[in-house]
C-alpha cells in the first residue's frame, strides 16, 4: 500500500520507514547525504527491422552516500519478482563500482537496537516465550479464586 509522507508517496510502508532511518542517519551524521528514486541506464533504446526498442532503466528507491565516500545504492523489496532479478543482474554488470543493497522486512535494517538484538531475533524469542492459550486462561481462572 503506498504511503505519502512531506509530500512524497513510497510505494510501500517498508519504504517509508527506510527513509526515516535514513533521515536519522544523515540527522546524525552517520551518513553524508541520500536521495530518492536514483535512475540507471541499464540498455540504451535501439531500432531493429524499422522496430524501436525504447531504452530499460532501473529505478532504486534510495542512494546513499556514505562517510567514508562510497555510494550505496538501496531498494526496499517485499519479494524479489523475475524482472526485478533480472534487472538486479543488468545494474550489476553495468554499474561494478556501486554497492546495490536489497532490504527485506524493514523492521530495523538489521541493526541492533539498545539490547544488542535485532528485531528478527527479539521476534524468535518473544515466539518461544508465549504460553499457550490453555495456560493463560488457566492461570486466569486461578488469579480469579
Amino acid at each position: 500500500f503506498p504511503v505519502t509522507f512531506n509530500g512524497i508517496t513510497f510505494d510501500s510502508k517498508a519504504e517509508y520507514l527506510y527513509y526515516l532511518f535514513l533521515l536519522d542517519e544523515k540527522k546524525n551524521k552517520r551518513i553524508i547525504d541520500f536521495e530518492l528514486q536514483p535512475k540507471f541506464l541499464l540498455q540504451k533504446g535501439f531500432k531493429k527491422n524499422n522496430e524501436v526498442h525504447r531504452a530499460i532503466h532501473y529505478i532504486a528507491d534510495f542512494k546513499v552516500f556514505n562517510l567514508d565516500g562510497s555510494v550505496s545504492i538501496v531498494d526496499v523489496k517485499g519479494v524479489e519478482t523475475e524482472v526485478f532479478k533480472l534487472k538486479k543482474k543488468l545494474f550489476e554488470f553495468q554499474y561494478p563500482d556501486l554497492s546495490l543493497t536489497i532490504v527485506k522486512g524493514a523492521a530495523d535494517y538489521g541493526r541492533a537496537n539498545e539490547r544488542g538484538t535485532t528485531a528478527k531475533e527479539r521476534n524468535r524469542q518473544t515466539k518461544s516465550n508465549r504460553v499457550p492459550v490453555r495456560e493463560r486462561k488457566q492461570r486466569v481462572e486461578k488469579e480469579k479464586r
